[in-house]
């Protein structure tokens, strides 16, 4: 129905904000690890000028641990959006063939409609025909000749 079809799309539209919302956090995100991919080889140059080594290589351990984290959810992120887009896709797929079947059954319908006209008209001049033979005995070869026809 038309409510369905447009709450389908809402949700499509819904969808599409969320995946997008997902798109930007996944450029965060790799901005993000950009960044601490940068701040990581500023960390290694400055190590090699500082005395405690010790405390730098436990800032080193801690950044790498935040990258990885940083990628792990970039890519669930990226996972996510991908399953998203194929819902979606699946979800269209349906909705087109609803919107297909919808159009079909209506002109189906106006197929119907043309040939009851059809028939209405038919019927309204045998009508006219059988009430003016009735009245006018001159006109009964039409009669004939029409409602032959009738069936």
């Amino acid at each position: 129905s038309v409510d369905d079809f447009d709450s389908l799309m809402r949700e499509r539209d819904d969808a599409r904000r969320d995946a997008d919302a997902a798109r930007s956090q996944v450029a965060k995100l790799s901005r993000d690890c950009e960044r601490m991919s940068a701040e990581l080889e500023r960390e290694r140059s400055s190590l090699e000028d500082k005395q405690d080594r010790e405390a730098h290589a436990r800032a080193l351990r801690e950044a790498r641990r935040n990258m990885t984290e940083l990628e792990n959810e970039l890519a669930n992120e990226r996972e996510d959006a991908r399953q998203e887009q194929a819902e979606l896709r699946h979800q269209i797929v349906a909705l087109t063939r609803q919107n297909d079947a919808a159009q079909q059954q209506i002109l189906d319908l106006k197929g119907v409609i043309i040939d009851l006209r059809q028939d209405v008209e038919v019927a309204k001049r045998r009508s006219r025909i059988d009430s003016d033979c009735a009245s006018d005995p001159r006109l009964d070869g039409k009669r004939q000749i029409y409602g032959s026809a009738r069936g």
